[in-house]
């Protein structure tokens, strides 16, 4: 009897279930964050809310864009709670969408409220949007079943595959923004009517102030280097003379070794491999020809790489981590990140080597 009472006493001390049922909260699958108008706030947050329906059917997804501007994005995530019924739930939220004129802001500080969020994903897919944020969340494609699904595909590698898209994920942003060797790199979405566009990267140096934006055919070479994530076909335009040709690169890969001399000089190996097929040519292609198809193939990519790698070396930007391999190979770091960013870096000579192996002409000859 006095364990019965015990166990009636002890169970009026527990807590209720804190649990909401789902259709009393609403899910967050985008968070954009914008330059607000008013000079008094920092920041301006939109959240993309889905809303659950019960049949899907392409190009009629349903969502809700709410916004708030505020001096801190946790205020403006708690005001956004006042002007809603359901609960928010940011354990959905796939895409962070940085709008372009925050990319002056300070990366580090705009980026810790979603990494000291427990419910928010580490692995939310980041980006930029253009013109703004809310632009970008705005778009609803025809084809787009859930809302955002859209970038969710692509980011993920399982919709459109294209070298000219990078992935990138908070976590290894924030990683990026900390870690010194290697610099931030963030995907660029540009509002395109009723589609989006995606074929450019903004770098940022240390601090994720200083930024620098690479052209579509800058990122589709330099992509292989500074991620390992997705990494998809490409192709190759070679024009000699009057012979214009296209090579399908169906796999490729990227390795880099930083050397240094006895002098003190630094020497950066890059190695590109790939193989692939003729995929569009003006010219007949015979299988004897194939080995000067290679060696054009290769020209053609060393100057595509040294035009990327010296430009990024000029501006002094490192998306790839050549900094990072440099400091590993020495247990002074602070010495040796100095002499990097001091001349080193500026300084060092590149050695491109690239090992093409074309499978064949395509099936015409």
């Amino acid at each position: 009897m006095r364990i019965l009472l015990l166990l009636m006493v002890a169970s009026l001390l527990l807590p209720g279930c804190g649990f909401k049922d789902i259709d009393k909260r609403y899910f967050v699958v985008n968070i954009g964050i914008d330059k607000p108008e008013s000079e008094q706030e920092k920041y301006k947050v939109i959240l993309k809310l889905a809303i659950p329906t019960g049949e899907i059917k392409s190009g009629e997804s349903e969502f809700i864009l709410v916004e708030q501007e505020a001096k801190t994005i946790a205020e403006a995530v708690r005001l956004i709670k006042s002007t809603v019924d359901k609960e928010l739930d940011f354990s959905h939220a796939k895409a962070i969408i940085i709008g372009k004129e925050m990319l002056e802001r300070d990366m580090e500080e705009l980026t810790d409220w979603m990494m000291r969020r427990r419910d928010i994903q580490k692995i939310a897919y980041m980006a930029t949007g253009v013109p703004d944020a809310k632009t970008i969340l705005e778009i609803k494609p025809k084809s787009e079943r859930l809302p955002s699904n859209a970038l969710f595909l692509t980011f993920g590698g399982e919709g459109s595959e294209s070298i000219y898209t990078v992935t990138v994920y908070l976590f290894d942003f924030r990683r990026r923004l900390f870690e010194r060797g290697v610099d931030a790199i963030l995907p660029v979405i540009e509002a395109n009517k009723d589609l989006l566009k995606i074929n450019k990267t903004v770098v940022f140096d240390g601090g994720g102030v200083k930024k620098l934006f690479l052209t579509p055919a800058e990122t589709k070479v330099i992509h292989p280097m500074i991620t390992t994530a997705h990494i998809r076909r490409t192709n190759v335009i070679v024009e000699q003379g009057d012979w214009k040709f296209v090579a399908n690169v169906e796999h490729i890969e990227a390795d880099y070794q930083v050397e240094e001399k006895e002098k003190g000089e630094v020497i950066i190996k890059v190695t590109y491999s790939m193989e692939g097929i003729i995929e569009e040519s003006n010219r007949s292609i015979k299988d004897n020809q194939l080995r000067d198809v290679e060696r054009l193939i290769e020209k053609e990519m060393k100057k595509q790489i040294k035009e990327v790698l010296t430009k990024l070396q000029k501006e002094k930007f490192d998306p790839v981590g050549f900094g990072l391999a440099y400091m590993a190979q020495s247990f002074d770091n602070e010495h040796e990140w100095d002499q990097w960013r001091g001349h080193l870096y500026q300084n060092a000579d590149f050695d491109i080597q690239v090992k093409t192996k074309v499978l064949g002409s395509g099936v015409i000859h």
